[in-house]
């Protein structure tokens, strides 16, 4: 048994380009004189140029070849020297059905020369059809070109398939149902003969094959077409995927390479070459499992050079060459590596992830990790993200387990670029919304010293779990404020630990917001959360009952609860704040501790934390001629006058002074002073007077007596 089959043998004639040349005159339609009848036998298909379809050989002369059916001369103008060559359709037909009938035991298909085929060449079986050497078929219309001669050229008319690779698929017409899979196509080159085509692709298969050393010129539609979908609402049709490109030339096409489909991918387009087609040299249209293009060179086509479209897409393009730097056009998540495909396509067409002479662009690093079970997953990424409107250089992100946010990552903490506004970069966090948590540099960075600049304030201390036996919150929040702040930036709750402080942003402004303290009097610049609690515009949450010990059922879940914060139900263990351990979304319950008694159907509110106020250690002195009321921050007192009567600060029911206020009074002459109460003893008389002349005295409040004491 031979170990090729060649198209020769069943009847081939490799005699495009020959030179053979005839006219036909109306009065003998079915008579071509000819110049040469040489390889011309009975039986023969031939065409014609500029004569449709194909004529068979009824008689042969020297001089003269009858032909079946007659030309039909509209007009009576005749054909005068027109090239005819060879139908080669049913050689090569006949050599695949020869192969067929040995049960494809021999794949090799060989075929050298110039052969015209009238028709589609459908490949419905697993071949290897090999040439003997392609070359770009466009230099040699006369057979003497600029280059070496293609050792093999297949020539299809205008407007059809040149070769169609079928899928066993039904919805995949033509042919037998069988399937050409795995089928290679190996050093040739296949054309169009007539450059006015408007359709027909040059290779369109539907099945995974590998083609070598092929050059595809002049179709109407594309070089290589694969197409390829699986699945509603487009019929089954194959899967060309997993296909491979090596050293492939394409020209003058509709695209050069043309890959569509959801089983498209996983192709492999090697040293490949796409040169002046019409609109698109390398068109990448397929689903999953990304295509990779490497050394690839394209220059000249009509719209792009190259492009992806569909978000599905995951094309990864390394080293290809874009000459003439011709705009790409990227859609879906390439990779482009050492390639510059991007240059002058905006970001919002081309979401590329690029690195070029060791820069990464475009679409960012990332790691993702991703698992099966219950646990989170989580992802990081290094660069911004493509299409945002804002600018991220490293964002750290969970996704919750399966059947919570299942598509969404729930917490993200981003390092990003504010705007021209807020020229420094900004760490916020997307939960329920954006948080700005840190900036650094300051805004101020360039009059005052440049430091970090946390946004709401930083945290002190270990995690309660770092800390053996300890109960509670191990953590302190200290931040500034223009007043106390009530809800978080997402207008969500915000809990105070006992330690938390706040301090006034702006303690010696002129409308600082803690300036006046409205119960003591006096200037404050801090305050100190005392017993902790949860803060909201709204502290009601709607009732719920408490059954057993440690887990409130509500009528209606509130939205806004969360692990953490502090609550109180109407007579329960007298009002106590309870902190919240578990939220059960579904059962509309939430646990708590500590876990004490039970309760009806009651009110449910957060529980208001409290907080004590502070001071400066030394206020400023005040000096009098005159009676004087003096307030809470107002430490020393100079009379220099007799008769004088200097009143504490305001004292109950009108303000309460904090546990251990102290003010001193002097007497600066010879005489005493007399210090009023103001509505609060002091050691248990409303006044005191001064025993003796320049005496200073020393009075501090004890919160627990309520009165002043002479220190």
């Amino acid at each position: 048994m031979a170990n090729y089959y060649d198209v020769e043998s069943y009847g081939a004639v490799a005699d495009w380009g020959a030179g053979r040349t005839g006219t036909i005159l109306p009065s003998s339609p079915d008579v071509l004189r000819v110049n040469s009848a040489v390889q011309l036998s009975i039986g023969q298909k031939i065409a014609i140029a500029g004569i449709a379809g194909t004529r068979t050989i009824v008689d042969v002369t020297p001089n003269k070849v009858i032909i079946s059916p007659a030309i039909d001369f509209p007009d009576e103008t005749p054909v005068t020297d027109a090239a005819f060559y060879t139908d080669n359709y049913d050689a090569f037909v006949a050599a695949l059905a020869a192969m067929r009938a040995d049960q494809n035991a021999v794949r090799k298909l060989v075929a050298k020369g110039w052969f015209y085929i009238g028709q589609t060449l459908t490949i419905a079986q697993t071949v290897h059809l090999e040439g003997v050497g392609d070359a770009r078929a466009d230099l040699h219309a006369s057979k003497v070109g600029s280059r070496s001669n293609p050792g093999t050229w297949l020539l299809f008319p205008k407007n059809i398939d040149g070769i169609r690779l079928k899928s066993a698929f039904p919805a995949d017409p033509g042919g037998p149902a069988q399937s050409a899979e795995r089928t290679k196509l190996r050093n040739f080159s296949i054309s169009c003969l007539d450059r006015t085509t408007t359709s027909g692709h040059g290779i369109f298969s539907t099945v995974t094959f590998d083609a070598e050393c092929v050059t595809v010129e002049n179709f109407g539609g594309n070089g290589f077409h694969l197409f390829g979908w699986v699945g509603s609402p487009v019929n089954p049709t194959g899967t060309p995927m997993l296909s491979s490109f090596w050293n492939c030339f394409t020209l003058n096409n509709h695209h050069g390479f043309h890959l569509e489909g959801s089983q498209c991918g996983a192709c492999r387009v090697l040293l490949c070459n796409a040169q002046g087609n019409r609109e698109v040299g390398f068109f990448d249209q397929a689903g999953a499992g990304g295509t990779a293009y490497a050394f690839c060179h394209a220059t000249s086509n009509g719209v792009y050079n190259y492009q992806t479209v569909g978000v599905g897409c995951l094309a990864t393009f390394f080293h290809c060459y874009n000459e003439g730097q011709l705009n790409c056009s990227f859609e879906g998540m390439p990779t482009v590596i050492g390639s510059n495909l991007t240059k002058g396509a905006s970001p919002e067409t081309s979401p590329v992830f690029e690195i070029v002479h060791g820069e990464a662009s475009r679409w960012p690093f990332e790691y993702v990790n991703r698992r099966e079970n219950n646990d989170r997953s989580v992802r990081s990424r290094l660069g911004e993200k493509f299409n945002r409107k804002r600018m991220s250089f490293l964002s750290f992100e969970i996704l919750g387990p399966p059947g919570e946010h299942e598509k969404d990552y729930i917490e993200t903490s981003e390092l990003r670029y504010g705007g021209n506004a807020q020229p420094w970069l900004i760490w916020e966090n997307d939960n329920t919304g954006l948080r700005e948590y840190m900036r650094f540099p300051t805004i101020l960075g360039n009059v005052r010293s440049p430091a970090p600049w946390f946004s709401n304030g930083i945290y002190l201390g270990l995690a309660p779990a770092e800390i053996p036996g300890i109960g509670g919150n191990a953590q302190v929040r200290i931040t500034a404020s223009r007043g106390l702040p009530a809800v978080q930036r997402t207008n969500t709750p915000l809990t105070y630990e006992v330690g938390d402080t706040v301090w006034e942003a702006n303690p010696k402004g002129e409308n600082a917001a803690w300036e006046v303290d409205p119960k003591r009097g006096g200037k404050r610049f801090a305050r100190r959360c005392v017993a902790a609690g949860t803060l909201f515009t709204t502290p009601a949450l709607g009732q719920g009952q408490v059954d057993n010990p440690g887990t409130l059922v509500f009528v209606i879940l509130p939205n806004n609860l969360a692990v953490g914060q502090y609550i109180s139900v109407e007579r329960l263990d007298g009002g106590e704040t309870k902190k919240i351990t578990g939220i059960d979304k579904g059962e509309r319950k939430v646990t708590y501790t500590p876990r004490n008694g039970t309760v009806g159907a009651a009110d449910v509110s957060f529980a208001t934390p409290e907080f004590e106020t502070l001071y400066a250690a030394n206020g400023p002195s005040v000096t009098t001629a005159r009676d004087v009321t003096i307030t809470a921050d107002q430490r020393f007192v100079t009379v220099t006058t007799s008769g004088i009567v200097v009143k504490l600060p305001n004292s109950p029911p009108e303000r309460i002074p904090f546990d251990g206020e102290t003010h001193e009074i002097k007497g600066n002459g010879a005489f005493t002073v007399t210090i009023d109460g103001n509505s609060a003893n002091i050691d248990g008389a409303a006044h005191y007077t001064q025993p003796t002349n320049r005496s200073n005295t020393r009075v501090r409040f004890n919160g627990t007596s309520r009165e002043w004491e002479i220190r």
